[in-house]
This record gives C-alpha cells, structure tokens and sequence, in this order.
C-alpha cells in the first residue's frame, strides 16, 4: 500500500502520513493488552494525532485515496510493531 500510495500523494506527505505509526502502535497496544491505558500515553496519543491532523490541512495537493492508501499502510505497520512480542 504505502508504494502505491506514492503514486498518488508527494513524497513529503507520505513522510507526514506515515510518521504515524507510535499513533497505531499505541492504538494495537491498548487493543491487545499490552499497554495499560493510562492519562499520560491518551495524552501523547492525542498531541500527536492533533499534530498528524494540522499536516494534513496544509497539503495543497491533498488526493484521499493516496492518504487512505498511506493510512492503511502506517494502520498495517503499526499493529505489526504491536505483535512483534508475540
């Protein structure tokens, strides 16, 4: 998905897009149990989501399937991180 993604969105974008994953990773901890839900790591996931969202307000060339596409792809690798322990 993230090659394909390339096709369709600049490559500074899908830098931005994909520096998501901690989002994800926390995300498929929580999911999965592996991180407790505490205050502190809501809080960090959320700074970093606002920060994820102001990005991609200013992309003047905004096409929603290559964000979906590199969404997805940064969705993938972050729940790959999450089960790398198992």
């Amino acid at each position: 998905m993230s090659n394909l993604s390339l096709v369709r969105i600049t490559i500074t974008f899908f830098t931005m897009i994909k520096s998501s994953a901690p989002i994800w990773v926390l995300l498929s901890g929580f999911i999965f149990g592996l991180f407790p839900i505490t205050p502190t790591l809501i809080m960090v996931g959320l700074l970093i989501t606002m920060g994820e969202v102001l990005t991609s307000f200013g992309e003047v060339e905004f096409d929603e399937v290559g964000f979906l596409l590199c969404a997805g792809a940064a969705v993938c690798g972050g729940g790959r991180w999450a089960l790398i322990p198992f």
